[in-house]
């Protein structure tokens, strides 16, 4: 994956700002991290959550270094749905 990272971390931003209604037993991962992979994983043509997960899992090590996630942890797609 190759991405400016200006413009990554501009979007990147824009997803943080947005607020999380989420409960705070739903909040393991970052919501900026897993919007990001909605948004990779769709314009990859891997629609559905568990065509995102197979996505997290092909693409894993550029993800965690792409978007510097804690711990190399990434959602799963249960967790994406």
């Amino acid at each position: 994956m190759e991405i400016k990272n200006e413009a990554l971390s501009s979007l990147v931003k824009s997803f943080e700002e947005l607020p999380d209604n989420r409960r705070k037993q739903g909040q393991r991962h970052d919501q900026s991290v897993v919007l990001m992979i909605v948004l990779f994983s769709t314009m990859s043509g891997y629609l559905g959550y568990r065509a995102m997960g197979d996505f997290v899992k092909k693409h894993k090590a550029e993800l965690v270094e792409l978007l510097k996630v804690k711990k190399t942890r990434l959602p799963s797609f249960s967790t994406i749905r």
